[in-house]
């Protein structure tokens, strides 16, 4: 019997022999080709186009048809590139200029926009770098006429075990034969993660060489809720995850089907759930999981993998199209968080060379994108004069830069004569702003807690560095009474607080949060119904309990302690294993 522990990215519990699945993708060599040969290079490069676009749609229509119109939806992102004119020309520039073969085109072409992505220190964004690597795949399949490995061939209860599971790869297994995943990397908003979710498939991810500790049709326990990986369990532990999935499976379906119901504790109070959305497509779960609006939108898809930024038009149209999806219901638009290692192509000598720590967020736009921040300002304001629209910035320090950056907004409003501006918010996600908080707080409509970001600047942890993946934790005492301050100032000034971070999509720190005294919680739509289910099911008093000695605590091993305890005594089928968020 071994523990392997990594990260979870779908949730439940499987039991089953491995399957080990190696992708190794072969670099391809730059084979200069004659002038004369470029034209029919060309023509080969949109015959892929259009057989890849074919295929596409038809896999589109397929998930559509058995998983629902929100999950075949990431696939949009593949298609809009295969229709994308820069894309485009900067793979033909390649074979006209360089004379470089089509196939080494193609791959330095995604192989470039994936390392990018991969870079971002937003981890949404870098795991669009999957999207970018199913996308070459795809072209160079329809390239080579070679033949597509079968992966739909699985015994039952076979659990894929592999470096990166890809969302075209993960399409082609019979979902009632694959029992779980385990992956070297990869994380929970990736879209093999978001397909997995929605297949209900349990997976763990961020396991170090499982390729090679795990080998073929050896006896697995996987655990999607703490993200913990058994190789050849003891006959009790198998007994103990049977009982586990059993009432796991029964508390999907009571969450599921209480999902219409209002987000109120117990003894009255209630919790509003909004969304963290990153494609306009996403926002149709804001109504398929009966949520309160947006609360975070991340606006960089719309800059990154682009060789121009985006006009004023097309993001006002991105911005009105998605409130009008919405009906109604608030849309909060977070500005561009360039910055640091997360920067589109077309600003690289805008940025210093720091990856880490360089100028980032809201400090960026005003000191070294104010051209784009001022036309996103535009939009977002234009756009709320017809709907709910609010904007938030990111990575604000204190008052003076918070104030800056609303005199901008006040001015283009006057220059277009808007007397009203959006209401406007602060994330709080850095120490200086958990110190400046009550004077953000003067200027502030509303502010949302980052705790992503303010965790790893709070604890000084790489939230990246698997090897460090304990030490970095929101439930560490210390981020916790950061988050504490926050809410209490806001609470006492009578503005609205929302957690924002990936805290809030777990059940048993959701519940922690609402004792210290945020009402307003925004996560990846698919987490919402358990959140809401321990919420309904929860006291306020005892929420507040919770919180009292969890920031009394000394280590966030104690504080996990005690929001797992309290999540087993409220829904035990929800509390077992440590949280370590």
């Amino acid at each position: 019997m071994k523990i392997l522990n990594g990260k979870p990215i779908s949730p439940g519990y499987a039991q089953g022999q491995a399957v080990i699945l190696g992708i190794g993708d072969k670099k391809i060599a730059s084979d200069r080709i004659e002038a004369g040969a470029i034209d029919d290079e060309i023509a080969r490069f949109h015959a892929a186009l259009e057989s890849s676009r074919r295929e596409l749609e038809q896999l589109q229509a397929r998930v559509a048809s058995e998983l629902g119109e929100s999950s075949a939806e990431i696939f949009s992102a593949h298609l809009l590139f295969l229709d994308d004119l820069q894309f485009i020309e900067q793979i033909e520039n390649l074979v006209r200029t360089e004379h470089n073969n089509l196939e080494f085109a193609i791959q330095q072409a995604t192989d470039d926009i994936a390392r990018r992505l991969n870079e971002a220190d937003d981890p949404y964004l870098r795991e669009r770098s999957a999207d970018m690597i199913d996308l070459q795949r795809r072209l160079l399949r329809q390239l080579s006429q070679a033949e597509k490995i079968s992966l739909s061939r699985l015994s039952s209860d076979s659990i894929l075990v592999t470096r990166e599971v890809l969302p075209s790869d993960l399409l082609e297994f019979e979902p009632e034969n694959l029992a779980g995943i385990i992956t070297e990397i990869g994380g929970e908003t990736g879209h093999a993660a978001i397909l997995a979710r929605a297949l209900g498939v349990p997976a763990v991810s961020g396991i170090t060489q499982a390729t090679q500790l795990i080998t073929p049709e050896a006896i697995l326990l996987v655990n999607g809720q703490t993200g913990e990986v058994i190789l050849e369990p003891e006959p009790s532990q198998l007994a103990t995850s049977s009982t586990a999935k059993t009432h796991y499976d029964a508390t999907t379906k009571e969450a599921t089907d209480a999902e219409s119901r209002e987000c109120i504790t117990l003894d009255g109070v209630g919790v509003r759930l909004l969304a963290n959305v990153g494609r306009p497509f996403e926002v149709k779960q804001v109504l398929e999981h009966s949520l309160d609006g947006v609360g975070l939108f991340r606006t960089e898809y719309l800059f990154l993998g682009k060789q121009a930024a985006p006009s004023i038009e097309e993001q006002y149209d991105c911005f009105c199209h998605i409130a009008r999806s919405l009906g109604g219901k608030p849309l909060v638009v977070r500005t561009a968080d360039f910055g640091g290692d997360k920067w589109p192509r077309f600003l690289e000598p805008r940025f210093e060379a720091n990856p880490n720590l360089g100028v980032r967020g809201l400090r960026f736009s005003l000191l070294a994108s104010q051209d784009l921040f001022r036309a996103q300002m535009l939009a977002a304001i234009l756009a709320s004069r017809e709907h709910d629209v609010r904007i938030m910035f990111p990575m604000v320090i204190g008052h003076t830069d918070l104030q800056e950056a609303i005199s901008v907004v006040k001015e283009i409003a006057c220059s277009e004569g808007i007397r009203e501006i959006p209401p406007i918010g602060a994330l709080i996600e850095t120490p200086s702003a958990v110190f400046a908080i009550e004077e953000i707080l003067q200027l502030s409509d509303f502010i949302s807690i980052g705790t992503n970001d303010l965790t790893q600047f709070v604890l000084a942890v790489d939230r990246n560095a698997l090897a460090l993946i304990d030490d970095y934790t929101v439930l560490h005492p210390s981020v916790l009474r950061a988050v504490s301050r926050v809410i209490d100032a806001a609470v006492a000034a009578g503005k609205p607080v929302t957690v924002c971070g990936e805290a809030a999509a777990d059940a048993g720190v959701a519940g922690l949060l609402v004792g210290l005294g945020v009402r307003r919680l925004s996560m990846s739509p698919a987490n919402a119904a358990r959140v809401r289910l321990a919420l309904t099911a929860s006291n306020l008093t005892t929420l507040e309990a919770l919180a009292h000695a969890a920031l009394r605590s000394e280590s966030a091993t104690a504080v996990s302690r005690l929001v797992t305890e309290s999540l087993c005594n409220t829904l035990p089928q929800l509390g077992s294993g440590a949280i370590t968020v």
